[in-house]
Order: structure tokens, then sequence, then C-alpha cells
């Protein structure tokens, strides 16, 4: 498998991530030792493409500058494409496409920015690729389930191809169903050009005008980690710690790759019965900012920036500067 380009889908307005996200962009959100950023180019780099590519909006100067401190030799290369104004994720995919020569032949992987999908077996990645000689785009799903907190479009299939897309408020479904996953392949030369912002499913994927292959996958076969939302991001922090404190039993291949990164430093790892990170001088935190233990069992709170002591009176939630942002799930 010889992908020519990934894309990472990373130019969002950030307003899922409530006044937190108006100051810090979401690529850039602390996990641990490293920023989400980090752990998609990384996952980028073991498929061994030629080029990774990033789009830029919001806070573009600060993840440039992030990128040019961390991956100034990357090997594969790594080239940003700053989008103003925005351009959607149909409307990114076509700006790559004038970036590259746009008639020769190339097969683009894109990955959403927010979202950690692995797919446990290998032949799932590689029977997409192949099938992108045959299609515009092959389109990699995921099985979910909506629930009050979080809720998704459900793909509609038949005989592996695209036939439809229900808006997460009009799903029916009772039980678990198959979601785009952001995870597509996408070979550029067939693409029919467009300039501007555009949809994927509009521009891209166009499944009513265009054959759209989706690859089937069984409901056991992936491992899928959501940090798009304030609450996904605090549920899903916990939960790393917790799969990583427990891996000898516990499967996990965002784990896998944590361990291989460096994501999380084994000594700063709290051997009590709480979900706990210890940083400097003894102080427990999450993400490398120091909290102290009282507060940090009482009110699981998140630090990702210097704190002032009275945010951490007022429950479950994330702390950022001078702003704190509650959380009521985890």
């Amino acid at each position: 498998m010889q992908i020519d380009c990934i894309l990472i889908l990373s130019a969002g307005l950030g307003t899922r991530m409530g006044r937190i996200g108006q100051q810090l962009p979401k690529a850039l959100l602390p996990v641990f030792e490293k920023r989400l950023l980090d752990i998609q180019i990384e996952y980028a780099k073991r498929l061994k493409p030629k080029t990774i590519f990033i789009n830029l909006h919001h806070h573009s100067g600060a993840i440039a500058n992030h990128i040019e401190q961390n991956y100034n030799s990357s090997s594969p290369p790594i080239r940003l494409l700053f989008e103003d104004p925005i351009l959607d994720s149909g409307g990114a995919i076509h700006n790559l496409k004038q970036e590259l020569a746009p008639s020769s032949r190339c097969t683009l992987l894109t990955l959403n920015g927010d979202q950690c999908v692995f797919f446990k077996n290998p032949a799932i990645l590689q029977n997409a690729y192949e099938h992108s000689s045959e299609y515009t785009s092959v389109l990699l799903p995921i099985w979910v389930q909506n629930s009050k907190e979080i809720k998704y479009n459900q793909i509609i299939t038949n005989d592996n191809e695209l036939q439809d897309i229900i808006k997460s408020d009009q799903v029916e479904t009772e039980g678990p169903f198959m979601t785009y996953s952001g995870i597509s392949f996408i070979r550029l030369d067939k693409l029919n050009h467009h300039t501007g912002a555009s949809r994927f499913f509009d521009t891209v994927a166009n499944y009513r005008q265009d054959i759209v292959r989706v690859e089937p996958i069984g409901k056991d076969d992936f491992e899928y980690w959501d940090f798009g939302t304030l609450a996904n991001y605090y549920r899903s922090i916990y939960q790393l710690l917790n799969y990583y404190r427990h891996r000898q039993k516990t499967s996990s291949l965002l784990v896998e790759l944590a361990c291989d990164i460096g994501l999380l430093d084994e000594s700063k790892i709290g051997t009590d019965a709480t979900l706990c990170y210890n940083s400097f001088n003894g102080s427990i935190c999450l993400n490398g900012l120091p909290i102290t233990r009282e507060q940090q069992v009482k009110n699981r709170i998140i630090t990702i920036g210097d704190e002032k002591e009275e945010n951490f009176n007022r429950g479950n939630g994330i702390a950022f500067e001078s702003i704190f942002e509650q959380v009521y799930t985890i």
C-alpha cells in the first residue's frame, strides 16, 4: 500500500470547545505529554505516505509554530494549507488537489483532526486502498449508537455502496448503526474541479451523482476515540489514562501508540485508586499541569493552562487560564 498523501483535517472554528476553543485551537489541546495533533501525525507517519498535509484556519499561526518547532525535519515532510476563508472538508480536499499536479494520479487518505480511529485488522485499510483504484472515493465507516449526549448521522448502504445519509436527529435505529468515520481514500485525479468552500458529500463523495464505496467493517473491528467536544475530550482523557494503567489486561491500539511516542510519563501516574497523573513537586494533574490531590479527587478537573484557585469550587470541568468550562458527563 503506497499512499501518496494524507490530509489531517484541522481547519475548524473551535466552536464546539466553548470559551476554551476561542483561546486554544483544538489541534493543540494537550493529551498528557503531547498535543492532539501530535497523535494524528504519529499515526499518519506509520502509514508511510509521501507527504502529510494539514489544513489550518482557527489559530493557524499557533499550530504552524508547533509544527515548525517539532517537525521541521520530519520524514515524510509536513506541508500546511492555510484557509481564509474556511473551506469545509470538501473544499479542503479540492484545495489540496490544486496544490498538487491536478491531473496526476494521486491517492489521498483523509483523517479527522479531532478523532482517532484505529482498525484492528490491517486488511481493512489495505482493502479500502485497493478499491480506491476503482472508485473516486472509498469511505471507512464505524459502528455507533446514539445517546442523549452524543448523536451521529447514519449512512445507508446497499452492496457496499453509499445510498443515503440520515441526519442524527432523524435516526430511528435503536441499536448500533454505521456512520462515516472521517477516514476515506480519495482519488484526486478523478475529482471534478471545484473551487471555494464545499461539503464533503456534495463535491467529493457525492453519492447522488457518483458511486461511493463504503468498505465493510465489523462491529468490533475498530477502536474509536473522540476529542471533538469539551465533554468528549474530558471523557477520552480519563478513559485513556484508565486504559493505560490497565494495559496488561486491556488491549488498546491508542495505548500502544501512546507507549511508542511517549504520550504518558510512567513516573507521573498515580499509584492509588484514583485516576490521577502526578506532575512536578508532588502535585497531581492531567496534561502536565498541577492541581492538588484533594481538588483532583473531589472535582475531577482537567487543567490545560495556568488556572486560578477559585475555579476548582465548581464541580467537574476543564480549566484553562482564567476560563472554567463545566462538563457534566464522563
